[in-house]
């Protein structure tokens, strides 16, 4: 119950723009606005081809809580995805991916692994390399 509740749940949340809360110092003074997110252009064409794939993607929907060796981190996946096998988180980078983007993502594969498949989307080269983390059951 708890995944479905989870899924459905993100599916309400607009691909291309988001409500925020705003905070007293900002001139929303602390009221509800609507967000445009920005998306990389690696990001616009790995939405096409999960598109052409036949998926509907949603961007940014959601943030992971992850446990670091320096602490408590926020991860949020670029994409979600929601194909006949169940939900998967895909992060997508450029040529040169930070170490810590690496790290963050492992983690948060050690940690909800057992909710989402997990797919790292690189563009290198020309071309996708593309590596799954399949959910782990049991």
């Amino acid at each position: 119950m708890f995944v479905h509740q989870l899924i459905t749940r993100v599916t309400v949340i607009s691909s291309r723009s988001r409500f925020v809360r705003g905070t007293g110092c900002k001139p929303s003074g602390g009221a509800w606005t609507l967000k445009k997110l920005r998306r990389s252009k690696t990001e616009e064409r790995y939405e096409e081809l999960l598109v052409q794939e036949g998926l509907a993607p949603l961007y940014e929907p959601l943030r992971l809580r992850i446990e670091l060796p320096t602490g408590s981190h926020r991860y949020k996946p670029d994409f979600l995805v929601r194909p006949a096998a169940g939900p998967e988180l895909h992060e997508v980078k450029g040529g040169y991916p930070r170490e810590r983007d690496w790290m963050r993502f492992e983690m948060a594969v050690a940690q909800w692994g057992w909710l989402f498949t997990f797919v790292w989307a690189q563009w290198v080269d020309g071309q996708w390399k593309v590596k799954r983390y399949p959910r782990i059951v049991g």
